[in-house]
Parts: C-alpha cells; sequence; structure tokens
C-alpha cells in the first residue's frame, strides 16, 4: 500500500469523495514529471465481473487507473457508508470514466439508498466504459426494472456495452417488447455466443453460455456447456456449481 493509500485509510468514509479528488491531483502531478508506468494498472484489472470474450472496441483508449486511486477504492470497499460514497463517486462528471465505472461495479456488494438511481442514470452516460460498467449491474435489480434499462443498450452503438446489456434480459417474459426489441434481442444473443466462442478454448466462455442458456430454459444446451468447461479444466469450479 502506497504512502497515499495508507494515509487515506483512517478517514470517515464520507470524506472518501473529497480524499479521491486530492489523490487523483497527486497522481496527476507524479505522472507529469515521468512516473513509471508500473506504478499504474490497466482498467480490465479492476473492472469485475470480466467475461471472457468481451474485449473493448478495436481502437478504444483504455484508460488507467492510479494505484493510490485502486488503494482507495479496496479500503473503503465494505465499510458502512461505501454505497453513498461509490454513487457520489460514480456521478461525479470530473473524475476519469475509469474510477466512476470502478466504483458502479462495487455498488451490488455496497449497497445504498441511492445506487438504483446511480445505475439508471449511468445508463445513459457518454463514456461507453460506465455504460457497460452500468449494464452488468443491471442484473442485480428487480426484474421489473431491468427490460427498461437493459432494452435500449441492445442498440448501443459500442459493442461490448451491447453484449454486456444482454444477461439482465436473458429469461425475461418478452410478450410486452416491441418487434424492434425482439429483433435486437436476437442479434445480440448471436453476437454474444460468438464472442464467447471466439475464446472456445476457456472454461469462462463455456460457463458463461452455460449460465445464458440455463436463463433461457436451454437445459439440455447448458449442462453440455457446463460439461464442456470443466473438461477444458476439470478445476474451474464455478462450473461445478451450476
Amino acid at each position: 500500500v502506497s504512502a497515499a493509500g495508507a494515509d487515506a485509510a483512517g478517514v470517515a468514509v464520507d470524506e472518501f469523495p473529497a480524499v479521491f479528488r486530492r489523490l487523483e491531483q497527486e497522481e496527476g502531478r507524479h505522472d507529469a514529471g515521468g512516473r513509471g508506468a508500473d506504478q499504474r494498472q490497466p482498467a480490465h484489472l479492476l473492472l469485475a465481473p470480466h467475461r471472457q470474450g468481451e474485449d473493448f472496441e478495436a481502437g478504444h483508449q483504455q484508460e488507467e487507473i492510479p494505484r493510490a486511486l485502486t488503494e482507495l477504492l479496496v479500503l473503503f470497499h465494505g465499510r458502512p457508508g461505501a454505497g453513498d460514497a461509490l454513487v457520489a463517486i460514480s456521478r461525479d462528471t470530473a473524475r476519469p470514466g475509469i474510477t466512476r465505472a470502478t466504483a458502479l461495479t462495487l455498488m451490488p456488494q455496497n449497497p445504498a439508498r441511492y445506487t438504483v438511481s446511480a445505475i439508471q442514470v449511468a445508463v445513459g452516460d457518454r463514456d461507453p466504459l460506465i455504460r457497460r460498467a452500468a449494464a452488468e449491474q443491471i442484473e442485480m435489480l428487480d426484474p421489473a426494472m431491468r427490460a427498461p434499462l437493459a432494452l435500449p443498450l441492445l442498440l448501443d452503438s459500442v459493442r461490448t456495452v451491447r453484449l454486456a446489456a444482454l444477461p439482465a434480459l436473458a429469461g425475461l417474459p418478452d410478450s410486452a417488447w416491441t418487434d424492434t426489441q425482439r429483433d435486437a434481442f436476437a442479434r445480440v444473443l448471436a453476437e454474444y455466443r460468438a464472442s464467447q466462442l471466439f475464446n472456445a478454448d476457456r472454461p469462462e466462455s463455456w460457463a458463461n453460455l452455460g449460465n445464458l442458456d440455463a436463463r433461457l430454459g436451454e437445459v439440455t444446451a447448458a449442462e453440455g456447456e457446463f460439461a464442456r468447461a470443466v473438461r477444458l479444466q476439470p478445476q474451474f469450479v464455478p462450473a461445478y456449481m451450476q
């Protein structure tokens, strides 16, 4: 843990957004002075859950988050009041997109009064990284809330956002959907399957397909996909749990 991260460990949770701002400014000054690349962590190490086969769009610049900020997120993760701090960080458009997206991914373990509204706002954000993070959290919401939030994302211009929104819709009744929405779901479903099969040598991809087909009621297909995951890696626990 860096000195900046250790210094932040003792602050009250309601002070975290302000401390976050100070650390961002300090990290910016350090980077301007030529700090080594080993002091930063790539976005894909922070965003969770990360579904295999869903890489960023070609040419999309992956943001990085400074180590001190990573440590701060970990330090207040799970603490009383952390959910409110995460909501405040996710809504602060002056912060780096990766910071706000990471705050969104931590919300399921740190629920707060305005967590749902933060996700609702984030699905319409200009930054695809934030829309993707928000899409991945829709699954935790009440089923009645999922379709209104996730269906528009099926038409998103960024592929990874569309794929992230699909699991939240799998298995939901589509009787109230329009023909356009059903067509969009079918297209993204095919897109999702293709993205997972692109990494067919990884057990995570088969587990993702198994989870999807289980939600769609395709039990036989799901069993076969979980079995493929186990054959690829006999120690792959998630497949056994299903």
